[in-house]
């Protein structure tokens, strides 16, 4: 079975191409995290068609997608020295967005919208509790549990 899901941030924009045929092409290199104390692994990465187009169009530089697809090994001649050189790439089928839009790993934007989403989440979280205190369901599930709350994930 020739499965691969990565998870990582575009090196550079894609290289965009069409063939003669009318096929679209991008190709990009991943940047997958290694783990703990080791540096990114940076994957080649193919995409084709509808796949590629949405690329084109959605991802650039920085951007964090999840890709999914199978290897493929090439292989081509080196021009100074003639050794015959192969390659292992990711045919991508399928790619997942993860994170927002802006977010390229590159700014501290994405806290700051986390901090935004906790400030106006809180105002509905406050106007069921002033209706369960006042309708059909007053006094239901009013548990004291210890803590505040305005924390992001009562």
């Amino acid at each position: 079975m020739n499965n691969v899901s990565l998870i990582g941030r575009l090196t550079r924009d894609p290289d965009v191409r069409h063939t003669q045929s009318g096929h679209t092409v991008a190709r990009f290199t991943l940047a997958v995290d290694a783990g703990r104390d080791r540096e990114a692994n940076f994957v080649p990465c193919q995409a084709w068609d509808k796949t590629a187009e949405v690329i084109e169009k959605y991802i650039g530089k920085g951007r964090q997608i999840g890709v999914s697809g199978s290897l493929i090994s090439g292989s081509y001649e080196d021009r100074d020295s003639g050794k015959k050189i192969r390659t292992l790439d990711v045919n991508v089928a399928r790619i997942d967005f993860c994170g927002s839009r802006d977010d390229t790993g590159t700014t501290t934007a994405p806290q700051e919208r986390a901090q935004d989403r906790v400030r106006t989440n809180t105002a509905p979280r406050a106007q069921a509790a002033t209706q369960r205190q006042d309708g059909p369901l007053a006094g239901f599930m009013d548990i004291d549990d210890g803590f505040p709350e305005d924390l992001p994930f009562n």
